[in-house]
């Protein structure tokens, strides 16, 4: 164990010595029982093992390989002590951060290591890629205290958005099914841990997803949840507070690299009307999570683990150029025809066309700055006030010491958790 490589040995036979649960395979009879009283239930359903797509399983088993090509060729030092001091010691070294962070972006994970590296990924808040050890500890102790807080409001539209989350999936086909009411849990706790947002309908097409790919690990899944949204190159919980202010500016950045990579395109948009609350809105909000198949959605989440919050501005503008033909051809009811469910969208797009573009897509730091500030000066006193923060926390991020080849996850360091006195007196309630 200890760091180093004494001998040519392949990682992916390395990391099979650890432990790494495997969400596609069977659990076991007695684990099984302890889940659901189903005998014929398997986690794997749930999984990938659903998703018959010979482009995803490939890239799908590409992640581990060339790794082994960035540590052959850059003798990279690997802490072998568990799987997850695997990851560290790789994005620790600044050398190889780069092109690490690049692999992710072209290929992803191997799917056996997706979750561990998204939650290695969400909790990292400096540039050691370490976390914050006393913080996780508190949000496990608050999690069953937010679970059984009283808060109506949240309630009652959880209980109603629960009951329309893959119905046609055993594990939350009805409210006593064990994945609904873990979904119900982890809604419930993510909308009173944001006081100033709540619950916001469609959150819970994002915490089914990722309950699916945690393998029902329903408190890790809640703080992966908070950390990926207030991680400071995120800031994600905007999308959702009042006036939905960092969904706005997302919106704004879409149609702006719209306009620039495809301007016939964009004013087919607008001189056919086509509504942004029909589509661009749905996906941002949703994190793109009851617009597309599984087998994207996956892929969408892995590039935003190495991205910043522009990272859904790139991905709908990947789809909406695959949607070209639609776009240009179709009358409004049929563009929402086409973009109305996950399978009649994803009949538009080709996989590989999709996975192979995220590696061009992102724009300079230069291009970001240039359209927050642009953004943020047309709005007037109260929606500078409402956007504030954001514009605040994401212009330091990005100026400081500006370099347009700048390391940009050298400066991941995150805040500390809200003082947050709505949830303080919630919980005494």
């Amino acid at each position: 164990m200890g760091c180093g490589m004494s001998s040519r040995l392949m990682i992916k036979d390395r990391m099979g010595e650890f432990e790494i649960r495997n969400p596609t395979k069977e659990i076991e009879l007695h684990q099984r029982a302890q889940l659901i009283n189903q005998p014929h239930y398997k986690v794997g359903d749930y999984f990938t093992v659903d998703i018959d797509n010979k482009q995803f399983k490939y890239f799908e088993s590409r992640f581990t390989s060339l790794i082994q090509k960035e540590i052959e060729s850059k003798n990279v030092k690997i802490n072998w002590d568990s799987p997850e001091q695997f990851v560290v010691s790789l994005m620790r070294n600044p050398a190889v951060r780069r092109d690490i962070i690049g692999i992710i972006t072209r290929k992803g994970f191997d799917h056996p290591y997706r979750w561990l590296c998204w939650r290695l990924f969400a909790r990292a808040d400096n540039p050691n890629f370490t976390y914050n050890q006393e913080r996780e500890a508190s949000r496990r102790d608050l999690y069953p205290k937010l679970v059984a807080c009283k808060n109506e409001v949240v309630e009652d539209i959880v209980t109603k958005d629960v009951l329309r989350t893959a119905r046609h999936k055993e594990l939350f086909s009805s409210l006593d099914a064990v994945g609904s009411q873990m979904l119900y849990d982890n809604c419930k706790a993510v909308g009173c841990f944001f006081p100033k947002t709540g619950y916001v309908q469609g959150m819970n097409f994002i915490m089914g997803f990722l309950l699916e790919i945690s393998g029902l690990e329903e408190v890790a899944t809640f703080n992966f949840i908070v950390n990926f949204w207030k991680k400071r190159k995120n800031l994600y919980f905007g999308l959702f507070e009042a006036d939905l202010p960092l969904m706005k500016f997302l919106k704004f950045c879409f149609h702006k690299m719209l306009l620039k990579r495809q301007p016939k395109l964009s004013e087919a948009i607008r001189k056919n009307g086509i509504p942004d609350e029909l589509w661009v809105t749905k996906w941002l909000l949703s994190f793109y999570s009851f617009s597309v198949t599984k087998e994207y959605l996956i892929r969408i989440f892995d590039f935003l683990m190495v991205t910043d919050m522009f990272g859904l501005v790139y991905v709908g503008l990947l789809i909406t150029e695959q949607l070209k033909k639609v776009i240009l051809e179709a009358d409004l009811p049929e563009f929402a025809q086409a973009v109305g469910s996950p399978e009649t969208l994803c009949a538009k797009l080709d996989y590989h066309k999709f996975v192979k573009a995220l590696k061009t897509v992102e724009v300079s730091r230069e291009t970001r700055l240039n359209w927050l500030d642009e953004y943020y000066y047309t709005l007037d006193e109260t929606g500078k006030t409402r956007f504030h923060y954001y514009y605040r926390v994401t212009r330091d991020r990005l100026a400081i010491t500006f370099k347009e080849n700048w390391d940009e996850w050298a400066h991941v360091d995150d805040y500390e958790d809200f003082d947050q006195p709505e949830l303080a007196r919630m919980l005494d309630t």
